[in-house]
């Protein structure tokens, strides 16, 4: 059954229904707030730490280029020591300390150690909206990709470093939606893979 205004009269039997009303939410959700956007590699970056197989992997993404980085440790319920320890060394050995760096706000994220080692180093801490993890859409799409690439590494029960790592750099040069790839907007020049290129593909653009 349907007449001309049944979704407007629907709309307002609703509001004037005391039960209704009653069981609305309290608050409406808040708006969804952009992060700031980076101006060059590595100045904003965005972490998780997922566990898959029972084993840990730290996956790391730029905001800018979405160059993407995983630490894989051996277990799970990785200690914010070895996190630390992984960052230092994504820090030290290419990308510099970045400006924000942005996480879900996990427990490895918000430990005391964790904290001191991003004031150490002059880093501010960013994290999504508690329970909506969604608000850090960047690296939620970073973090899809990723893990599925992670999920297809593993042969005869163990993770294959060799596959993966293949894997990771076929991704990082694949085009983004803008049209350049990870290596593009950070090298400016594709990064060598596994697959034959011309010499020409390594030109600076």
């Amino acid at each position: 059954m349907y007449w001309p205004s049944m979704d407007s009269e629907i709309i307002t039997a609703a509001r004037a229904c005391p039960t209704c009303t009653e069981h609305l939410p309290s608050h409406p959700p808040e708006p969804l707030l952009p992060h700031q956007k980076a101006s060059r590699p590595f100045e904003f970056i965005h972490a998780d730490l997922r566990c898959h197989n029972g084993r840990d992997f730290l996956i790391i993404a730029d905001q800018f280029s979405g160059w993407p980085h995983v630490v894989p440790f051996p277990d799970k319920n990785t200690s914010a020591r070895k996190v630390v320890d992984a960052l230092r060394s994504f820090f030290a050995f290419g990308a510099g300390a970045p400006i924000k760096f942005w996480s879900d706000g996990g427990p490895q994220f918000t430990a005391d150690e964790f904290q001191s080692f991003l004031r150490e180093w002059g880093i501010s801490h960013g994290t999504s909206s508690a329970g909506y993890p969604q608000s850090n859409g960047f690296v939620e799409v970073s973090v899809k990709s990723m893990k599925k690439l992670i999920r297809g590494s593993w042969s005869a029960g163990s993770f294959d470093m060799d596959q993966f790592s293949k894997g990771l750099l076929l991704y990082r040069n694949a085009p983004l939606s803008g049209g350049a790839s990870p290596a593009q907007l950070v090298f400016n020049r594709p990064v060598r893979d596994c697959l034959p290129a011309h010499r020409r593909a390594f030109a600076p653009q």
